[in-house]
């Protein structure tokens, strides 16, 4: 999947929407919700029964919404949290059940020694 380069966020569309909207009716209800995709927002919409994503993101060449529909049953993953990176993205395209307790802490070198 091609994602840009300047992608800023992923967020998580946290309302209820109506899945026959295309291009026009997601990008309004981007920037209804302060979302700019031309601007590096990627925003991930979730149908109510949760058996079909669609990502909404753009760039300065147009914008781009990839769809994906679970066959198998509904997806697994929460949409409790506001924000995901773009491996748990991918993770997600792919039909991977995500549940992230606790991210890992950035590791900081302590020492003042130079190898």
């Amino acid at each position: 999947m091609y994602i840009p380069l300047q992608m800023k966020q992923i967020v998580l569309f946290s309302g209820q929407i109506d899945f026959r909207k295309r291009f026009d009716g997601l990008l309004a209800l981007c920037y209804q919700s302060d979302y700019d995709p031309y601007k590096g927002d990627c925003v991930v919409f979730a149908s109510r029964n949760f058996k079909e994503v669609r990502v909404f993101f753009g760039d300065e060449l147009g914008l781009y919404m990839v769809c994906r529909r679970f066959e198998g049953g509904r997806m697994k993953m929460l949409f409790n949290k506001k924000e995901m990176t773009v491996g748990e993205l991918s993770f997600l395209l792919q039909g991977a059940q995500i549940s992230v307790l606790q991210k890992a802490k950035p590791w900081k070198n302590n020492s003042n020694t130079i190898l």
